[in-house]
């Protein structure tokens, strides 16, 4: 038999996996969608074949029209979907500033950001004395993969919240500090995964060196004041009344409940008791507070963002990074955490289910 040799071990890896299924699932879906990519924005002539009265249209719609005019949209629009302006912009960039190509830039945005999170979770876990192979319950996961159907901004999020911890890790604090900012600009729900390894050191302090992260923090700051007094609308959703925790998901539809609860409630009520526990040993680990503040964001959604898998789903991204990459937790109890792993991992059955909703029903039932 021929040894298995470096180049074989660069293309079976989990970036590479990851990255064949996205993309043959977008060729299949734009094949059979007179290849508009307006499609995975939610807008467009194809998309209305599933969606005839636009009632299910998402917010791809608004960072398509963000990244086809950024200036305009940000007249008109929320505060809140101004802050979160580098999807868009990296789009338009991409896109040269014209909008016959806009409808590429976003899923090619998405497209090469899953995989490249993917390739850099792989390190990380590497890096940790644990399975690299994990990395694919990052790609799998249905936020991921919901997120990119959809022409929404968390791949890009959550690609740079890692290439920040990966930077940090390699003691290049100033790529750190960068990639840690665009997260905050593309997704303000990253701050819950990029706080911890911005301001917590493994020696239990809090960093002495604060330089980084003001700067980080002053310069996320200053966007969104100028986004307070420049935008219009809110900065915040609609407000809802206090609730109890994981009394939102009591709205979760019945066809999203079992993935819902296996897949998320489950592994969050686990991941912020045990994230607890060891933090009594370990007070130090950047990992076990982004574990524990993700999980505990999870089990708090409104009914809103509760009530359809690919809201919640696409929120916890952030929740699925961060128990990936708490070795404590792994190195306490690797069963339950592999076992957690798969979990994420076979959320993928939840993004196959709806590529296949779009190839074979002209109305999305």
């Amino acid at each position: 038999m021929r040894p298995v040799t470096r180049g074989d071990r660069a293309l079976f890896r989990p970036a590479v996996v990851v990255a064949a299924f996205y993309g043959a699932a977008v060729i299949a879906l734009l094949g059979t969608h007179g290849w508009d990519p307006r499609f995975f924005a939610t807008i467009g002539p194809e998309w209305e074949r599933h969606d005839p009265g636009l009632r299910k249209q998402a917010d791809g719609a608004i960072f398509f029209e963000f990244a086809t005019d950024p200036s305009s949209a940000a007249q008109h629009r929320e505060r809140r979907r101004t802050a979160r302006i580098l999807y868009p912009v990296a789009a338009h960039v991409l896109a040269l500033g014209h909008a016959s190509l806009v409808g590429w830039s976003l899923v090619a945005v998405n497209l090469a950001a899953i995989p490249l999170g993917t390739e850099i979770l792989h390190r990380l876990l590497e890096r940790r004395g644990l399975s690299p192979w994990a990395a694919l319950a990052y790609g799998a996961w249905c936020g991921s993969g919901l997120a990119l159907l959809h022409d929404t901004s968390e791949p890009l999020a959550y690609l740079c919240a890692l290439v920040g911890i990966d930077a940090q890790e390699r003691g290049r604090p100033a790529l750190a500090g960068l990639a840690f900012l665009g997260a905050l600009l593309t997704r303000e729900t990253a701050l819950l995964l990029v706080a911890p390894f911005l301001l917590v050191r493994r020696n239990g302090r809090v960093a002495m060196r604060w330089l980084a992260p003001l700067i980080v923090l002053a310069a996320w700051g200053v966007w969104l004041a100028v986004v307070a007094l420049v935008g219009t609308g809110t900065m915040a959703p609609a407000h809802e009344k206090p609730i109890p925790p994981l009394v939102g998901y009591l709205a979760t539809r019945p066809l999203d409940l079992p993935v819902t609860v296996l897949c998320l409630v489950v592994p969050a009520l686990i991941v912020l008791g045990w994230a607890a526990r060891e933090l009594r040993r370990q007070p130090g680990n950047p990992a076990l507070w982004a574990a524990a503040l993700n999980a505990f964001f999870v089990m708090w959604f409104p009914p809103k963002t509760a009530a359809i898998l690919w809201h919640s789903g696409r929120l916890a991204t952030g929740f699925v990074v961060a128990t990936l990459l708490a070795e404590p937790l792994a190195a306490s109890a690797p069963r339950l955490w592999r076992v957690l792993t798969l979990l994420f991992a076979g959320s993928v059955c939840w993004t196959v289910a709806v590529i296949a909703r779009y190839l074979f029903w002209e109305v999305a039932p």
